[in-house]
This record gives C-alpha cells, structure tokens and sequence, in this order.
C-alpha cells in the first residue's frame, strides 16, 4: 500500500498552502470586485516589467527570446517565468498581469515551501531540520545590510535584491529561480553520492531550466 506522509510532510503541505494563501490575499477583495478578466497587479516596479516579453511566444510571429514591444528582435533575457505567464493566460482569455498576481505568484510561493523541504529533507533524511528550514528560508526578512542606495540607480538595495518573501510573489525570472534552485541543488548532489539515471537527468533538466529561468540564479 501507499506510505503515509510523516507528520513533518503534512505539516510542510499545510504550511505552503497557507503560504499561498498569504501571497493571494493583497488581491483578492479586487479579483471578488472585477474578477479575473480585469488587469490585477502587484504595486511594485518589478511587477509588470516583463509581462509582455513571453507574449510573443503565444502570438504571432510565435518566437522565443524576443523583446516585448514588437517581437522582432532578439534578447538575451532569461524569459520563461513569463511567458509561462503568458502561456497561461492567452487560453484563459485574461490579463498576463492578472495571472502572476492572482495565480502563478502564489503558486510559486506555494511550491518554493513545498519544494524546498522535499530537497533538503532528501540530503539531510532529517525531515524536522528540513521544515525549519524550509520555513526560515520561506519566511525570511531583508537583511539590513541591503537598506542602503544602489550607487547606479539611487534606489534602495531592498528595492532591487529581494529575500525570496518578497520576490517570489511577483512571479518575475527571480522568482522561478528561487523556487529551482535549491531542487536542482539537491537533485545534483544525490545523482553524485548515488547515482541513478532518473536523478541524473533531473538534475540536468532543471540546470538547463535555470538557464532560462534567471542570469543571477
């Protein structure tokens, strides 16, 4: 039969949908007034940004990679948090912004809880140091040390290098990355300390997505 999930597990699952849940609340009195057809977003400068980069992967002339504006030229941008947005959002038949806000943000919070305790829980084979890990690093503030201005833009560091609290429910290329990365970590040291096919090509797929998720991650 089928094993029961451990207490931690349990937990870990509640814990990312409550999570989810927090990340979804700014919006919902607005998604209750206009519904989902209506462009919803997050009141931050990163927020809409690139929203409309992916769009040309579901529109004509349906290219990978181009800028948001006409589709027509080539960018080196790692864009596939947004056109997943994208993706999502042209059968919907609603906004890209009102997906990453409403859905795919708090989506990606929910599954960076959920992902990371499954990773560290599969290295460590502690599953308590996996939750209160998992929830430190869910759950944590700015350091203190990036409240100062960016000499380039004069903005505050805070404000362009976010803690993963704060940036996984914009839903950018920083926040795919965030929730990737320690998955593709783990997957990559277990292929190495006993290798198996199956965790040897996952490590590799999500390296490869990683390329194409965030430069910095």
């Amino acid at each position: 039969g089928m094993r029961r999930p451990s207490g931690e597990t349990i937990a870990a699952l509640v814990c990312a949908v409550l999570v989810g849940l927090l990340y979804v609340s700014p919006v919902l009195k607005e998604v209750a007034r206009t519904g989902l057809d209506w462009p919803i977003w997050i009141d931050h400068p990163e927020g809409l940004m690139n929203t409309s980069l992916g769009k040309w992967w579901v529109l004509s002339p349906h290219l990978y990679l181009v800028d948001g504006s006409s589709g027509e030229f080539p960018i080196y941008y790692q864009s596939l948090s947004d056109s997943i947005l994208n993706v999502i959002a042209e059968p919907l038949g609603i906004p890209a912004m009102t997906v990453q806000a409403v859905l795919f943000g708090p989506l990606l919070g929910f599954s960076f809880l959920l992902l990371n305790y499954l990773a560290i829980a599969a290295v460590v084979s502690d599953r308590r140091v996996a939750l209160v890990a998992s929830l430190l690093i869910s759950l944590g503030g700015n350091s203190s040390f990036l409240d100062r201005p960016d000499p380039a833009s004069g903005l505050p560091l805070n404000s362009i290098l976010h803690v993963p609290f704060h940036v996984i429910s914009l839903a950018t290329a920083q926040s795919l990355g965030w929730v990737l990365l320690l998955p593709c970590f783990s997957l990559a040291y277990l292929a190495y300390r006993r290798f198996g096919r199956g965790q040897a090509l996952g490590a590799g797929i999500l390296l490869g997505l990683l390329f194409h998720t965030h430069t910095l991650t």
